[in-house]
């Protein structure tokens, strides 16, 4: 694929959006598992996003297969750092025009209280302050984690638990073995490792975005 193709220009705009929406290019580098020089070099435009990685960081960032192919009024404006009212002006990779016609905002992601995480339906999305420093560079006390319900946990990244308890943390998350894992901090020394057979954890949410209080 060219690197001055139609393709290659959509999902750059799309990688913009996603550096936006999770909180910086080390922060999308960290959760596609991507070094942050391989990111540099995709906005430089002196590489292109082929399909293999336009892949990996649909699924990193909780998004549909092809995503990174669809064309949108909502990318360009997030990439320029505008927020406003818009008509989403969308195409699929082929060329077929979606939802041209309904002119919606953008809709703020929900903001949970930490207390509110022992009520029942959490929504699909959610943002969420971080309470301690357990998670390393990938959020640091106050900061604002973005959690999908629905997205699956990945090794080394954020996810949100309750102990048997009910206390709620936010963790790294490290498989162990098939259906056992273990919650563990970025700082031992001063967080403790969690185990999901003998503390009894229950997944809640995968992090899948940063951004700054």
């Amino acid at each position: 694929m060219s690197i001055s193709s139609t393709r290659h220009l959509r999902r750059q705009a799309n990688l913009e959006l996603l550096i936006k929406e999770v909180g910086g290019p080390t922060q999308l580098a960290l959760l596609a598992e991507t070094p942050k020089t391989h990111i540099s070099a995709l906005r430089r435009g002196s590489r292109g996003i082929g399909d293999a990685l336009a892949a990996k960081l649909e699924q990193a960032c909780d998004r549909a297969p092809g995503w990174m192919d669809r064309e949108s009024v909502r990318a360009h404006v997030a990439a320029s750092g505008e927020s406003s009212s818009i008509r989403e002006s969308v195409t699929d990779y082929r060329g077929v025009a979606l939802d041209l016609s309904q002119a919606r905002p953008i809709l703020a992601t929900p903001r949970i209280e930490w207390e509110q995480l022992m009520q029942d339906g959490l929504p699909e999305r959610f943002d969420l302050v971080l309470r301690d420093d357990a998670l390393g560079e990938q959020g640091k006390k106050g900061e604002i984690g973005k959690f999908s319900t629905i997205a699956r946990p990945i090794e080394g990244r954020g996810v949100l638990f309750t102990d048997r308890d009910r206390n709620p943390y936010v963790r790294i998350y490290q498989l162990r073995t098939v259906g056992r894992w273990a919650a563990v901090s970025a700082n031992p020394q001063a967080y403790g490792t969690l185990d999901s057979e003998q503390d009894g954890l229950q997944l809640l949410a995968v992090m899948v975005g940063l951004q700054w209080a």
